[in-house]
């Protein structure tokens, strides 16, 4: 018998909904070595070596910081599916949350900023979560520049450039935001580009460990370099702690309270699954 580890809180009900719809399954909450499907954030690189059986990973949050994505993309066979974040806009509440605590000087009680002075660049405008900051930087009164493939319009933005502007427009901005999801291009990164932000800008980065330089943003912070930095990230990363930096545990990614569309979404695709529907299993990771 198939089994399911479902390793995301669930209601006793919902459980049991799942057993009286799926009788094909076992349902369990411990990892074991014939698990073929995984419903929870959790896999270690060493511990994917035994689950030789698994076939399908579903996250409840836009999230694979937990998973060893290049192991899972070696072997090939494994599907791995999200639900999406229906709290979107907690991203630019977040992000807003961030910039006013360092214009304000909260934690390191240096003198408060203007706001409409500020201008506020995101380097992944067409994103949905960049939109959402994009949104709340207009709330706060600020200028809103966009980066994105083409030149083209973006939503709350007041002009927006192509990928290849970067180094013209980095140091010039107060306030840089690197705000990714996994379909964003390669191109999208905060490497050699850290030496451009100008000093006293703040930095926020809600993106995946590898599009960031850490050992340069490390010393630049522990330099003073920026008036603030706020991550956002489950990842453990290698960054010394400072009064400048504020690193928040995958909160922007919350759905809201009273809501939680993660087990819904896992039984829709369940039944997919079942009958081999895999085209339908979406939204996927495709990198």
């Amino acid at each position: 018998m198939p089994t399911v580890v479902i390793q995301h809180s669930l209601r006793p009900s919902d459980l049991q909904s799942l057993k009286k719809e799926f009788p094909y399954f076992s349902f369990t909450n411990e990892k074991t070595d014939e698990m073929e499907v995984f419903f929870g954030t959790s896999i270690k690189k060493e511990e994917l070596e035994d689950f030789n059986l698994l076939r399908w990973i579903h996250l409840p949050t836009p999230s694979m910081s937990q998973l060893p994505v290049t192991e899972i993309q070696k072997r090939g066979n494994i599907l791995v599916t999200f639900t999406p974040s229906s709290g979107m806009d907690n991203h630019g509440q977040w992000a807003a949350a961030c910039v006013l605590s360092f214009v304000k000087g909260l934690y390191t009680h240096i003198i408060p900023l203007s706001l409409p002075s500020l201008t506020w660049l995101e380097l992944f405008a067409d994103g949905k979560r960049a939109r959402s900051n994009a949104e709340w930087a207009k709330k706060l009164g600020l200028k809103v520049f966009g980066l994105q493939k083409n030149a083209s319009f973006a939503p709350f933005t007041d002009r927006t450039y192509d990928f290849q502007s970067l180094t013209d427009h980095l140091p010039q901005a107060d306030i840089v935001s690197l705000t990714t999801d996994p379909r964003a291009p390669d191109i999208i990164h905060l490497k050699e580009e850290l030496a451009l932000i100008k000093k006293g800008a703040i930095l926020l980065l809600s993106t995946s460990a590898k599009r960031v330089d850490w050992v340069t943003l490390d010393q630049m912070i522990q330099d003073n370099h920026f008036r603030g930095v706020a991550i956002d990230t489950l990842e453990l990363l290698p960054l010394k702690p400072h009064p400048t930096l504020l690193i928040t545990p995958g909160i922007s990614l919350l759905p809201a309270p009273s809501e939680d569309p993660a087990f819904p979404h896992f039984r829709h695709l369940l039944r997919d699954y079942l009958h081999d529907n895999f085209v339908d299993m979406s939204p996927r990771w495709e990198e």
